[in-house]
This record gives structure tokens, sequence and C-alpha cells, in this order.
């Protein structure tokens, strides 16, 4: 499990990574690394770019982007943390934005700093930091942190509150507190939404159904939406909770179904959740017709999906579920590696243009003799420059100069066939998505036959026809 927050910085950056850096949290600098910059010239590669990008109009005041990335104690190790840090710092910026990523291990628990460039060195564009990308970054974080086998937090159930609110909860007369006791106390003792309904009628709380269902009991005032209560009480959370409280019974085969004809528009998947309870609990005519006609269009579709698939039992619709994993799964890794060659192209890209940019101020520099005065007025430059051909020499072993035109080429194509696997893997999210809501609503039909079946055998045998 991961913690990630994100802050700017616009003036202590050299403050920033010398705390980051420092070797007494990071074993003397074991758990650093940086892409698309250099550890001993990292300020002035965010600056080079900065300062680049201002001369084509994309200049802010906003320096860098400061993220924490914290794991539960004893659950990760120094190695492991700083290979996730570093992977969710490649992703998040989809390797377009130099940055240093340090591992410290000074506290109770280990935790990642990464620092980023504010600006792109791909394409000079600023960084949006907004309330969507801070929900990404937490996303990306735990698909980081489940793929690596460690725990996270699905669905973060923790909500506000106003302090009036919270006195009333600690004084234990919380009208809220009580409404969810008594969600938590009925959801064991009924088998479907419609008696959830009619148990707290009982209880003695005045219903409003509709798009979202409310509650009032006699000493309130308004009515209150359950969803208000948190992610675990809206209606979809409490129809999944009172389907797990059930114990469901092993099914073993599905009887092929009729191919019933829904016009496109109608062919909507969904939990089949109006039972017989619920539609009786709505008073209004129309809207028990409308929702018993909602729960048919689910049949059919599933029925539909499962003729098309050529589904007749449940194995083969555990086994086609199995296999839209795997191979979900292998597009995935596609996509891993076409970022990583990206990262790679996108890094040589840099530093050979910059190379190339700085290459006349060194050309001076080693005709002066190298002297120290021209060194000292033209520092920032020429650490840029030899910190290119540093990263040139690692990286490209044959000696041969970069093409900066063929290595553009490359990441165009790479970028066209990311985007075609992007594309199937939304289709492989899709149709994930629709077998498992097709296995939930295949159990809820043949748990209604099979319970319709049991009270038939209860009722004996008919005296006449």
């Amino acid at each position: 499990m991961a913690i990630t927050k994100i802050h700017p910085i616009r003036r202590t950056l050299n403050k920033a990574i010398k705390y980051i850096t420092d070797p007494g949290k990071t074993e003397e600098e074991l758990f650093v690394s940086t892409y698309a910059c250099s550890r001993e010239s990292i300020i002035q590669d965010f600056e080079y770019t900065r300062s680049h990008s201002a001369t084509i109009g994309r200049s802010s005041s906003t320096l860098a982007q400061h993220i924490i990335q914290s794991f539960a104690p004893g659950e990760i190790t120094a190695e492991e943390a700083h290979k996730i840090g570093m992977e969710l710092a490649s992703k998040y910026t989809d390797n377009k934005h130099e940055f240093i990523c340090a591992t410290h291990l000074d506290k109770g628990h280990i935790h990642n700093h990464i620092i980023l460039n504010h600006v792109s060195f791909v394409d000079g564009h600023c960084f949006r930091n907004n309330l969507q990308h801070t929900k990404e970054l937490r996303q990306l974080s735990d698909e980081l942190c489940e793929a690596h086998g460690l725990s996270v937090i699905k669905n973060p159930k923790a909500k506000g509150k106003s302090r009036y609110e919270w006195q009333c909860d600690k004084k234990g007369i919380s009208y809220k507190r009580r409404f969810k006791d008594n969600i938590d106390m009925v959801i064991p003792m009924v088998n479907s939404y419609g008696e959830f309904l009619i148990k707290m009628q009982q209880l003695g709380y005045e219903i409003k159904t509709g798009k979202y269902d409310s509650f009032r009991m006699n000493d309130q005032e308004r009515f209150t939406r359950s969803k208000t209560l948190g992610t675990d009480y809206t209606r979809e959370a409490i129809e999944e909770r009172i389907r797990k409280s059930k114990t469901v019974p092993e099914i073993t085969s599905i009887s092929r179904p009729a191919y019933i004809r829904v016009w496109k528009y109608d062919q909507k998947l969904g939990l089949i959740e109006n039972t017989h309870t619920y539609l009786l609990f709505i008073q209004n005519p129309y809207q028990r017709q409308k929702a018993a006609i909602v729960d048919v269009k689910k049949i059919a579709a599933t029925y539909n999906l499962l003729k098309e698939k050529g589904i007749d039992s449940v194995t083969d619709l555990d086994k086609a579920i199995s296999e839209n994993k795997a191979e979900a799964k292998t597009i995935r890794e596609d996509i891993r590696d076409i970022e990583s060659e990206i990262a790679v192209i996108n890094e040589t890209i840099k530093y050979a243009a910059r190379s190339q940019t700085n290459k006349p101020v060194w050309d001076e520099y080693a005709k002066s003799g190298k002297s120290a005065r021209f060194y000292s007025a033209h520092r920032a430059e020429l650490m840029i420059y030899e910190s290119a051909q540093e990263f040139l020499k690692r990286k490209v072993a044959s000696g041969e100069p970069v093409k900066l035109a063929q290595l553009r080429k490359e990441t165009a194509d790479l970028e066209a066939k990311k985007i075609d696997l992007s594309a199937n893997l939304d289709l492989k999210k899709q149709e994930q998505k629709d077998l498992e809501q097709v296995r939930k609503n295949v159990e809820i039909i043949m748990n209604q036959e099979q319970s319709e079946a049991s009270k038939n055998r209860d009722k004996g045998p008919l005296l006449y026809k």
C-alpha cells in the first residue's frame, strides 16, 4: 500500500534536491536515480529546458513538481520501493520530463521523493497539476503496487465531515452515525435490495426512491441520501454487500439461452437488481413498470452476449474471463516494452540535441587551452555538454554519430504502435467488464430459478390440473 502526495516547487529547487539526495537518508545515494538528466548537473539541466521553453512562450513561475510516495511499514524493501518510484515517475510523466528519484530509509516507513522538471524537454509543455492529475497519480501508484504484489486500498472510504457532525458523532447523537449503523445491521438480514428497503421502513425510516434513494427518521427535518455516507453506502454498493453476504450455490452449467432480439441502443449490460420485493415497494406504477423493463433489457443483453460468444456453461464463461485477462496482460506488457524504448530514444534525442547546441562553446573552451576563466563564464553550457557526451558514449556503443531525424521517426512509429495497443487494451477492458457483469447476472438468474424450484417442491404435488 502506498500513499501519494504532490506539490509544486517555485523557489527552493536547490534545497529540495539537496534534501532528497541526503546521503544519510539514501544509503550514501545508493537509492538515487535520474532520468534525462545528470546527477551532477541536474539544476543546469532543469534550467536549460525551462529557458529554451520560455523562448517559445511557455515560461512558468513553477520550477518543478515534488511527488512523495510512502509505503506501509515492513511491506517493501528499499530496492523494490526505488524501482516502483522510477516506474511511477516514468509513467506519470510519459517519459517527457527530467526527474530524479530518491528513496529514503531513515524513518519507520520507506518512502520515495520524486522531483520532476515542470517543463517537458520533448515538447516544451508545462506540467499540469490539478485534481484530475492527482487522482491519476494515486491510481497509477495503486496499479504499480498491485503489480508488485503489495496491498492496495481498492475503495478509499475516508470522507470528510463538518465540525458539527464530528461533535455529534463524538457525543453519540449523530443521525448519520445511527443511519450507517442501521444499514450495517440490516444488510446481513435481507436477501435483496427490496427487502432492505422494507426492513429500513420497519425501523422507522421514511423512504423516497429515485435516482438516489433518500431516508429520513421521524426526528429528522430533511431526507438523507445514503450515498452521502460514503462509497460503501451507495445503492450499488449496498446491493453488492447484500449479494456477498449470501452464500452463492455452485452452478455447474447453464442451458443454451434462446436468442432475444433487443435494439442496439437497448443492449446495455448491468447488474440485475430489481427483485419482486423491490418492485412491490415502488408506489408509482410507471416507475415500477420502467424498473421491470430495465431488468428485462439487462437479462436480454446477458443472453445475447452468451450467444455471441458461444458460451453454454459457467465453466466456459469462467474460461473466457481467464483468457481475456491473459490477453489484456500480454497487451500491457507490450505497451510497457514500447514505453521503455520510447524513454531511451527520447533521452538520446535530448542529449544529442544539447550536445550539438553547446559544441561551439566547448570548441571555444578547447581553443582557449581550457582556461579556468572561460569555464567559469560558461559553466552551465560546458557542464551540459560534458554530461551529454558522457551519456552518448555510454548509450551509443558503436561510436557512430546520432541521427536525430531517424530517432524521431522511430519515436513516431512507436507512439503509433502504442496508440493501437492502447485501443486494443481498452476493448479488452470493456469486454472483461461485460463478461464479469454477465457472470454476476447468470448467478442471479440461476439462483432465482433454484429458489422457484425449491418453492414448488415445498408446495407438494398438484391435486388437479
